[in-house]
């Protein structure tokens, strides 16, 4: 058999502190510009984001992040929103990450066997390691300054492959 009955639940309404809507991770790119505004329900006056980025800002006003993150990294952030009632929090992940080099110019570099060579990989966003294929032979390349350097034991005209990249 089955008994039936029935039962009644008595739930009180709870504080009303704000919900935080956001969402819980964020992935942006080193030095450019960003901008998120904290969302969240039941009127918040107030708002924190301790741990934000190094380069971001906010306003504890109107919950509006902005700015330019300048350091690579992975970031723990709690989202809080303030009202009457109390205060909401979330936790949120920021990964802020390192920009791609971009090498600048590609100049026709002019030399004479025999005499010494010195020019220097120039790029972006502060690369970490360089290289150069199809260098003439009696030149090499500095994988750490990205300097090009010595003497060209060969004539002609090379076309030089060049790297730069952040690990």
């Amino acid at each position: 058999g089955t008994d039936v009955d029935i039962i009644a639940f008595d739930i009180a309404e709870g504080a009303k502190t704000p919900v935080i809507n956001n969402s819980s991770s964020y992935s942006i790119k080193n030095e450019e510009p960003f901008t998120l505004q904290i969302t969240a329900s039941r009127d918040p006056s107030w708002y924190e984001a301790p741990g934000i980025p190094p380069g971001l800002n906010l306003n504890p006003n109107t919950g509006a992040i902005s700015g330019s993150p300048n350091k690579a990294g992975s970031y723990q952030v709690t989202f809080k929103a303030y009202n009457g009632e109390g205060v909401g929090q979330k936790k949120i992940s920021f990964t802020v990450n390192k920009n791609i080099p971009v090498i600048k110019g590609m100049p026709l570099i002019s030399g004479i066997t025999g005499q010494n060579v010195n020019y220097k990989i120039e790029a972006t966003d502060n690369p970490t390691t360089y290289n150069a294929q199809y260098l003439p032979t009696g030149l090499i390349v500095n994988s750490s300054t990205g300097a090009i350097t010595g003497t060209p034991t060969e004539s002609g005209m090379f076309k030089v492959k060049l790297w730069a990249q952040n690990s």
